[in-house]
């Protein structure tokens, strides 16, 4: 990637908190992010589609919560797979992602069509 692609990938990341000190880094989808997701999905569908392509890194995941009574207390690096398979079991975050991935697709476009505007 170049510099200025870097740059405007970073733009669009920001952390949030899921709860049980875990923090996941999100990017902003971009608006034809959503071109591939079936329109007549339900929103549970919709929903898990966006938390489980929107996730770039974590904070805070221990092997231990990943592998409950069998994994160390220690943190581990973010991995996809891993993510996807965590997130299976916990339905709460997938709403806590969309949510904040859409709120940031929206206040992305408002700002968009305020410059277009002036």
């Amino acid at each position: 990637m170049s510099v200025l692609s870097d740059r405007m990938r970073a733009a669009r990341a920001r952390w949030i908190d899921v709860g049980e000190g875990i923090e996941l880094q999100i990017l902003r989808p971009q608006s034809t992010a959503f071109f591939g997701i079936d329109p007549d999905a339900s929103s549970a569908a919709k929903s898990l589609a966006i938390a489980r392509t929107c996730v770039i890194d974590w904070r805070g995941m221990r092997e231990s919560t990943l592998l409950p009574g069998v994994g160390v207390d220690d943190e581990v690096e973010f991995d996809a797979d891993a993510y996807r398979e965590w997130l299976a079991d916990h339905p709460d975050v997938i709403g806590k992602v969309a949510d904040a991935c859409l709120e940031d697709l929206a206040a992305w476009r408002a700002r968009r069509d305020d410059i277009h505007e002036k």
